[in-house]
């Protein structure tokens, strides 16, 4: 985990200590389904991710640096916002195949396949899983990048 360390004069001279993770997102795998990745969190394989393809230009995510912060959805409840110029509140959240998102970013557990659409699967309890594992975090930076 990356510690970053603020000190700040607060009455005793208390030292705060703000904790973050740098999460990344490689693509490996790109189709007309969707872009297939693996999302690392402090360089560890955590799961698989599933966002719009790069033809979906409106709604695909260009690779670069961005920051997240954590946000509650009114839909999904609590999760994670990555802050990307013309996007507008692309969030964590759980779905299994592209089109049932607008642009955001789903994990899964394993690739599959749902009514002929490339999928990750289990959804749901990988977001939970993620959802513990950033306990305490509120926001860092995330790397997108496509390494096929």
């Amino acid at each position: 985990m990356v510690l970053v360390i603020v000190a700040l004069l607060v009455g005793c001279g208390d030292i705060v200590i703000d904790k973050t993770k740098f999460l990344e997102i490689l693509i490996i795998e790109p189709s007309q389904n969707g872009n297939m990745g693996v999302l690392l969190i402090d360089g560890q394989l955590f799961s698989l991710t599933m966002a719009r393809d790069y033809t979906d230009k409106g709604y695909a995510i260009p690779e670069g640096l961005y920051p997240y912060k954590r946000v509650e959805s009114p839909t999904f409840g609590g999760t994670f916002e990555i802050i990307v110029e013309g996007h507008n509140y692309l969030i964590i959240h759980l779905f299994n195949v592209e089109n049932e998102s607008e642009g955001c970013i789903s994990l899964g557990e394993r690739p599959g396949w749902i009514n002929g659409k490339r999928a990750v699967l289990k959804s749901g309890d990988t977001i939970k899983r993620f959802m513990k594992e950033m306990e305490g975090i509120d926001g860092g930076s995330i790397r997108i990048r496509r390494v096929y």
